[in-house]
């Protein structure tokens, strides 16, 4: 059985999943869909329908699901309309960018119509990696810190606490599912782009740089224990992943193929994947296999509602309160 597919959203993500839809055997583009017809038209080599209203492409077309690749804004309704035909969705992140709005489609979901978010770093193997050695080893960390920068695009239709930090947001949960955040800090710049947020983490102190103006992108996590020092970075093509060690480690503990650095900095090598197509065949999969899916609607729910209350707690540096909310420095 091969599903049918329609996508709505060719902007930038569009055309990876494109790409990516069309290289699994197991699903079918059928057709597309945006408003701006000139996008349709980059496509026409495509040989399939087109439509500029995805009610129409859902009504017209036999499709057994659907991805959608648009604005932040536009989610909640596009979802909402998507649910009332009973097919599989695939939604970018962030799942709303309002915690309400996520409990509303919540509650219209079905066996029939079920939705995967996407979260896409955990699909990643360097993360999936770190998440091993935590758990194999119990580690226990005190402190996290990530820096989520890059240089722009400055964004109107949402903050860089729902374009970026969410990806924090979701490597925290997936490494640990049963932690709550409390004693949420946040500032962040007159011009709104940039946030400094620290909170805890059951006993963990996470702190976030999070911003759309940094000189360059940046994607790090540095997690901290007693003994050691984990480090992930994101943006390096050579050591993704650093570990440092107070004592002289026991590498092989650590996992096949660690490299030595300087006796205490070990590297491990890790199998190099795409997470985006990692993440679009879990999402195939859990519909084929009726396989558990580990982004699904409550997990983007949580994401969203940890967004939200980062922003309900944010100041200005210049001490007025934030533009979204009527909020306190501390709760």
């Amino acid at each position: 059985m091969v599903f049918n597919v329609g996508l709505i959203g060719l902007g930038y993500w569009g055309k990876h999943y494109i790409r990516i839809i069309n290289s699994n055997n197991n699903v079918n583009l059928q057709c597309i869909c945006d408003l701006n017809e000139n996008a349709l038209q980059e496509y026409k080599h495509l040989n399939i329908n087109s439509y500029t209203d995805y009610n129409d492409m859902i009504k017209n077309e036999n499709l057994n699901a659907i991805v959608i690749v648009t604005i932040a804004k536009t989610h909640y309704n596009i979802i909402l309309d998507v649910l009332k035909y009973n097919i599989k969705i695939f939604v970018e992140k962030p799942y709303t960018i309002n915690h309400n709005l996520c409990l509303k489609l919540n509650n219209l979901i079905n066996d029939k119509n079920s939705i995967m978010v996407g979260h896409t770093y955990l699909f990643n193997k360097k993360i999936e990696y770190i998440k091993n050695i935590i758990d194999k080893k119990s580690l226990n960390i005190r402190t996290i810190d990530f820096d989520w920068c890059c240089y722009g695009p400055i964004r109107k239709d949402t903050t860089p606490i729902f374009d970026l930090a969410v990806h924090p947001l979701s490597i925290l949960l997936y490494i640990f599912p049963n932690n709550i955040v409390d004693k949420i800090n946040c500032i962040k710049s007159d011009s709104g782009n940039t946030y400094f947020v620290q909170f805890k983490f059951n006993e963990i102190i996470v702190q976030m740089n999070i911003s759309w103006s940094s000189p360059g992108k940046c994607r790090t996590m540095t997690l901290n224990t007693d003994e050691m020092k984990i480090v992930f970075d994101d943006v390096s093509n050579t050591y993704p992943i650093k570990i440092y060690n107070i004592d002289n480690p026991n590498y092989d503990s650590f996992g096949p193929n660690i490299i030595h650095s300087d006796g205490n900095i070990m590297i491990p090598q890790i199998e190099n994947s795409e997470p985006l197509t990692e993440q679009f065949n879990h999402w195939v999969d859990t519909i084929f296999n009726d396989t558990q899916c580990i982004s699904d609607n409550i997990f983007g729910t949580k994401v969203v509602k940890i967004s939200e209350d980062i922003e309900k707690n944010c100041l200005y540096l210049s001490g007025n309160n934030c533009g979204l909310h009527e909020c306190a420095f501390n709760r």
